[in-house]
């Protein structure tokens, strides 16, 4: 049984139906995807090689996405235009808007998961004031009492660069919603989502977040390896770092 917990909450931040037009969207007109990329219709396409500029907020869809063998393309995730290359069949979660989530076959109900541009939570509620980058959040975490965080290690995933540590509860750490079986946490939020995402018991997670930016707009992309147990995690890790180097991202270099 998973040990994930999702706190449902009202979002208040809107979403847009539209790419944004501000200006620090590039102006260069849309191109065709690189060989080997399908066109994903009513996406934004995208631009110079480039994700479009409002991605993931004007975008919005879902589906539980079939793993094989093979490359894979998002459906909905950063525009439709991210790939990985899967050794077997894995389990597929979720190919949104605002999440990409797969299981390796002896992951049980953890896996990892990619999201873009979510916000800090505390006290069941968004927390502001910290800038949306890899180095403040992690700052962020490790002032956190509720947790233990690892020393930063810079990591190379796919090309992009990143910054790893992993996470786990302090024993300071309490329930802090009254159906989870054991202390837990309310972490990240989602504009995408009606829940937030936290940590819950003996859960280890292993984070990488990355600054990346594209069509001249910046982002945080935040990728969560999640491990029952600090041996889970260990056990788990290989197979999903072997694949976190097959991702490719629509970004600029």
């Amino acid at each position: 049984m998973s040990r994930r917990f999702f706190l449902l909450a009202p979002l208040v931040a809107a979403l847009l139906l539209g790419c944004d037009s501000s200006p620090e969207t590039k102006s260069s007109s849309a191109t065709s995807p690189p060989d080997g990329l399908s066109r994903r219709a009513d996406l934004p396409p995208l631009v110079d090689g480039q994700a479009a500029a409002c991605v993931p907020a004007c975008t919005d869809g879902r589906v539980v996405p079939q793993i094989a063998a093979g490359p894979y393309q998002t459906q909905w995730f950063f525009g439709g235009y991210m790939t990985l290359a899967f050794d077997e069949p894995w389990t597929g979660v979720e190919d949104s808007a605002g999440e990409f989530k797969v299981r390796p076959p002896d992951g049980g109900e953890y896996g990892v998961s990619f999201s873009l541009d979510n916000f800090l939570v505390r006290d069941k509620s968004e927390a502001t004031g910290t800038p949306r980058t890899a180095a403040a959040w992690i700052n962020w975490h490790r002032q956190d009492p509720r947790l233990v965080v690892s020393e930063p290690v810079a990591v190379t995933l796919g090309g992009i660069k990143a910054t790893a540590v992993d996470l786990r509860l302090s024993p300071k750490a309490t329930k802090e919603n009254a159906d989870c079986p054991a202390p837990c946490v309310d972490l990240w939020g989602n504009a995408k989502f009606n829940h937030y995402g936290g940590i819950l018991g003996d859960d280890v997670y292993r984070l990488y977040l990355s600054d990346v930016k594209y069509s001249g707009s910046d982002h945080l992309l935040l990728i969560i390896v999640e491990g029952q147990d600090a041996a889970h995690l260990k056990r788990t890790t290989p197979a999903i770092e072997h694949l976190l180097t097959t991702v490719s991202l629509p970004v600029a270099r």
